[in-house]
C-alpha cells in the first residue's frame, strides 16, 4: 500500500504546487490487485480530494487527504516566505489559513521516506531536485519535473511510505456487499480470513489487534469497531475504524483516537479482548492513483510584502494507494473462539482509513469511504483464478 509525493513551485509570475504519486512499481504490494480509477478528479462523481484535515466534508462522498500537499506548502511558508502565505481573495485565503495553521510536518515520516526541497530556479534548485531524488528513490521517474517560463521558486516534496503485513490475508472468493450511505449495495472485492485453514487462522487472529469495540444493544453484533490489522508494522500504523463520521475528517480522526485512548480492555472477558480464531474480518480493497487540481488556490496573488507580484498558476496533486491482503496492520488473541458467539469485523459500510507513525503523531494520509466509488468491484472472473 502507498505513495505520494509533492512539488511546489513559484515563477516570476506564478506560484506552482504540484504534487505526484510514486510510481506503480513503488506503490505496488500485491500484484495482483487492479486500480479501480487512473485519472484525474474531475472525472470522480462522489468523491473529494481535501487540501486540508479540516476541511468540511459532504455527506455521500468518499472523503481523501494526504499530507504531501501540505509539506510542500509548509517548505514554501518556513524556507521562502518565512511567514504564513496571504493570498487575496477570501475564499482562497481561507484555505491558505488552514494550510498555515495545519499540524501535519515531516516528523510525521520516516525520514528515509520522503525528500523536501526549496529553492529558486536561477540557483539551479530543479536539477539539485533530480539529482537528490535519483540518489534517494532511485526507481521514481523524475523526467516531469521541469520548470517552466517564468516561474522563479520551485518546492519539492515527494512521500513514499507502506505498511507491509507480515502474513498476507486471504482474498476472499465471492467479495463482500457494501452498503454506502444511501443504502445501495455493491459487491465488492475483500481480504480477511472467511477461507483460511485453522492454522493459517490461528497465525491472522493473532497478527490483527481489536483497538475498540461497542456492541450492539441486543449483545449479538457490533455497531462500532477499530482494528489495526497487523500490529507488527513499522514505523507505520494502518487504522480501520468503522464509525461515524464528524464534520472534518480531522474531528473523525480525532474521535477514533479517543476512542482508542479511552477503551478500557480490563473491563471485557478476557477471551473477547483480542481477535479470536472465531471472529470474522473482511476489509474492501481500494487501488487508485487520483490527479486532482486545488482550483480554489489557482489564480490568486499573494498579499505578502515583496511577493504580491506572484500568483499560483498551477495547484496540483496526485495520490495513489492500495489496501489490499498484503498491507495493513492487526493485532489479537486467538484462544477460545469456538465457545462464544464469532464477532464480525465485516467493514461492508462508511469507514474510515488513516496511516501515521505507530509511535505517534500526526496522520499523512486519511480516507473516509463514504461509497464504493474507489473500491474495487467484485469480478467473478477474478475470483475463479485463485
Amino acid at each position: 500500500m502507498r505513495l505520494f509525493s509533492t512539488i511546489l513551485s513559484i515563477g516570476a509570475f506564478a506560484v506552482l504546487f504540484l504534487i505526484n504519486g510514486c510510481s506503480d512499481k513503488e506503490a505496488s504490494i500485491d500484484v495482483g490487485t487492479k486500480k479501480v480509477f487512473d485519472g484525474n478528479s474531475d472525472k470522480l462523481q462522489q468523491t473529494m480530494i481535501v487540501p486540508t484535515l479540516d476541511t468540511p466534508m459532504e455527506d455521500g462522498k468518499n472523503i481523501i487527504w494526504c499530507s504531501s500537499f501540505q509539506l510542500a506548502w509548509n517548505e514554501l511558508k518556513d524556507d521562502i516566505v518565512k511567514d504564513s502565505l496571504q493570498l487575496n481573495e477570501s475564499n482562497a485565503n481561507v484555505v491558505a489559513q488552514r494550510l498555515n495553521q495545519a499540524k501535519q510536518s515531516l516528523n510525521d515520516l520516516d525520514s528515509s521516506d520522503f525528500y523536501a526541497k526549496a529553492g529558486y530556479v536561477k540557483d539551479q534548485v530543479v536539477e539539485t531536485i533530480i539529482k537528490e531524488m535519483a540518489a534517494k528513490f532511485p526507481n521514481y521517474d523524475t523526467s516531469h519535473l521541469k520548470a517552466e517560463d517564468g516561474e522563479v521558486i520551485w518546492v519539492y516534496g515527494y512521500l513514499n511510505a507502506r505498511a507491509k503485513f507480515d502474513i498476507p490475508f486471504v482474498k476472499e472468493r465471492l467479495g463482500i456487499s457494501f452498503k454506502d450511505i444511501d443504502g445501495k449495495m455493491i459487491q465488492v472485492q475483500s481480504f480477511g480470513l472467511f477461507h483460511s485453514g485453522l492454522e493459517e487462522r490461528e497465525n491472522l487472529a493473532k497478527q490483527i489487534d481489536v483497538l475498540y469495540f461497542k456492541e450492539t444493544k441486543d449483545k449479538y453484533g457490533l455497531e462500532e469497531f477499530i482494528i489495526d490489522p497487523c500490529k507488527t508494522t513499522q514505523p507505520y500504523q494502518v487504522i480501520l475504524a468503522c464509525v461515524g463520521h464528524g464534520k472534518t475528517l480531522e474531528e473523525t480522526i480525532a474521535d477514533v483516537e479517543t476512542k482508542i485512548r479511552e477503551f478500557k480492555p480490563a473491563d471485557i472477558p478476557e477471551r473477547e479482548r483480542g481477535f479470536m480464531v472465531g471472529d470474522q474480518l473482511s476489509v474492501p480493497v481500494t487501488c487508485w492513483k487520483i490527479g486532482h487540481d486545488f482550483e480554489e488556490l489557482l489564480g490568486k496573488h499573494l498579499k505578502n510584502k515583496g511577493l504580491k507580484h506572484l500568483f499560483i498558476s498551477r495547484s496540483m496533486q496526485d495520490i495513489s494507494f492500495r489496501l489490499d491482503r498484503s498491507g495493513a496492520v492487526v493485532v489479537s488473541e486467538g484462544g477460545v473462539a469456538m465457545v462464544c458467539q464469532p464477532r464480525e469485523f465485516i467493514f461492508n459500510r462508511p469507514f474510515l482509513i488513516y496511516l501515521k507513525k505507530r509511535d505517534g503523531g500526526e496522520p499523512f494520509f486519511a480516507m473516509w469511504v463514504d461509497n464504493a466509488e474507489l473500491l474495487n468491484k467484485f469480478e467473478p472472473s477474478a475470483a475463479d483464478e485463485d
